[in-house]
């Protein structure tokens, strides 16, 4: 793996919800650029120590949330990866899109009919592919 991209979860501390939880978010970083996004996840922020399971305590919700952030880091390490096998532009924002789902690994017009050619002429299959 390319020394040059690394992942950080920070707790923003200067945004909360109504119930004064603060939102945790990842930075992905890879050559110099930076991307953000969110985990969903949202602490107190006595409970939040960094590292490598961010966020202290033993309840099951601690617990539940570190394992989810170990997961979508895990995730984006696979998308990085993914970008570099398929030889595609590296940044911080492709492998961010790529986790989202917002990069151009749609279908083209070609995989569509292969897809149909394949014995699938369920319409509303074909508008979902």
């Amino acid at each position: 793996m390319d020394q040059k991209f690394y992942l950080l979860p920070w707790l923003n501390k200067s945004k909360k919800n109504k119930d004064g939880l603060h939102p945790i978010w990842i930075r992905i970083n890879y050559r110099g650029n930076r991307a953000e996004i969110s985990t969903g996840i949202h602490i107190k922020l006595k409970d939040w120590k960094g590292g490598e399971n961010p966020i202290k305590g033993n309840r099951s919700q601690v617990t539940a949330s570190n394992t989810t952030l170990a997961n979508i880091k895990t995730d984006l390490h696979n998308a990085f990866n993914e970008l570099v096998q398929e030889g595609k532009e590296l940044s911080a924002d492709a492998v961010k899109n790529r986790y989202l789902g917002n990069d151009d690994t749609g279908k083209g017009v070609i995989e569509i009919f292969e897809f149909h050619n394949q014995g699938s002429n369920n319409l509303f299959c074909l508008l979902l592919f």
